[in-house]
């Protein structure tokens, strides 16, 4: 009966994931991939998908010999995303091996003229991208640890009417470390985490004709990522409970990657100078059980971003600096929710969604390197309302079984050309 159910969810999962997508998580602030529930109520609520993957609330989830999930989804119109999870208990140690990416994806065409001989590549061949997230997460007595290894490849190979042949590579590899572990504080509990992740980014292309190879190296910066993030759960009080957020991600990226070797020619240009982004976001979350089956909850929530980038480049033959500009950025998105669960046929099928709205704020200053050149130019930008929605649900395929869903529905371009987003998976646990 359960590998019936089993294929079942699966089936439905990627009945709504073909010819969608979703994008893959490329920094140490997103190595978990959101449940249907997380994402249908705008983070105001989880389901065990969200707990099994985070380095603090693993323990929370509740199963005998394994727990194991299935998604996919994404807006309309691209390649899939897929993501999956398998966890299980070894006596005192917690063990989960995590996966997100869209596999390969891609094309390549060749065209051929009436001689017979190889035409231009036309603009429809883009190459092959490799993007591939994988984590480990380990529960111990200590806290959680999760490790995370974070690709994103490009090959590409294009001809032009068989005189010259261009392949280049590019891409970035990432490495991560988060910790965490939960501390009763006063009547609360305060849910700490710290992580860094560091990497670096390829850029290589090798042109190949009549005259000769040419190599191009553009010299990718290393990351490195600092996260704190936390959250304090206010005791519960008559089925309220208040909930503190804060997170804090630090970015600097290292200018040349210290790990590349780069081939000196003419064409050989490394970036210079510094360049780093913070974003700093609070929030505060309260729900309310208002009854056995109905819950609502509503928060408020800030993000401040700030940016410096430096863009001067030098080049190792001639061996000379071109001046550039430095770029500024200041950031604001204030946003607030209110969202509802409610158990829709107890024990069977779960309904939740959400409202909100969001805010955007920010001021760009570019301002040139040039000796004697004082000039410079900034862009305030406002966003008026923005709206955000989602609606969700669960369905309870088996007792060990879930199929979950959600639609999400936020502006892409303007304030009314709405793309929904539609994501799906299975939960099995055993």
């Amino acid at each position: 009966m359960i590998r019936k159910t089993l294929l079942l969810g699966i089936v439905l999962a990627f009945m709504l994931a073909p010819g969608l997508m979703a994008q893959v998580p490329s920094g140490i602030g997103d190595t978990s991939t959101p449940s249907m529930k997380n994402i249908a109520t705008g983070g105001l609520w989880g389901n065990d998908m969200d707990n099994v993957q985070d380095v603090n609330d693993w323990q929370d989830v509740e199963f005998g010999k394994f727990f194991a999930f299935l998604a996919g989804g994404g807006t309309w119109g691209n390649i899939p995303v897929i993501s999956g999870g398998f966890a299980k208990n070894f006596g005192p140690v917690y063990l989960g091996l995590f996966y997100t990416g869209s596999l390969v994806s891609g094309s390549a065409v060749e065209e051929v003229d009436s001689a017979g001989d190889r035409a231009d590549t036309p603009a429809s061949d883009n190459g092959f991208t490799f993007t591939d997230n994988i984590y480990v997460l380990a529960g111990t007595p200590v806290g959680g640890f999760k490790l995370g290894i974070l690709t994103d490849f490009r090959t590409d190979k294009d001809e032009n009417a068989g005189t010259e042949k261009t392949e280049t590579k590019d891409g970035r590899l990432g490495l991560g470390l988060i910790w965490g572990k939960n501390f009763a504080i006063g009547q609360g509990t305060l849910k700490p985490e710290a992580g860094i992740l560091y990497g670096f980014n390829l850029a290589k292309t090798k042109t190949t004709s009549t005259a000769g190879d040419s190599i191009t190296t553009r010299s990718g910066y290393a990351p490195l990522q600092l996260l704190l993030r936390g959250d304090y759960l206010f005791p519960e009080n008559g089925g309220r409970q208040s909930v503190i957020s804060l997170s804090e991600l630090f970015e600097y990226r290292i200018f040349p990657d210290p790990l590349r070797e780069n081939s000196v020619t003419d064409s050989t240009q490394n970036r210079t100078g510094k360049e780093w982004n913070n974003s700093l976001t609070l929030g505060f979350k309260r729900t309310y059980e208002v009854d056995e089956r109905f819950s609502v909850a509503w928060n408020v929530e800030g993000n401040f971003f700030y940016s410096s980038q430096n863009t001067d480049q030098e080049r190792k033959n001639p061996d000379i600096k071109i001046d550039g500009d430095t770029t500024t950025r200041v950031g604001l998105s204030p946003s607030a929710r209110l969202g509802f669960t409610c158990h829709f046929v107890p024990d069977r099928f779960d309904l939740y969604g959400f409202a909100g709205a969001r805010f955007d704020f920010s001021r760009v200053k570019e301002s040139s390197n040039v000796d004697n050149d004082d000039s410079s130019t900034t862009t305030t930008r406002l966003s008026g309302l923005i709206p955000l929605a989602g609606l969700g649900g669960t369905l309870q395929l088996h007792p060990m079984a879930a199929f979950d869903f959600s639609i999400s529905a936020a502006p892409t371009g303007g304030r009314f050309q709405i793309s929904p987003t539609v994501t799906a998976s299975v939960i099995i646990r055993n």
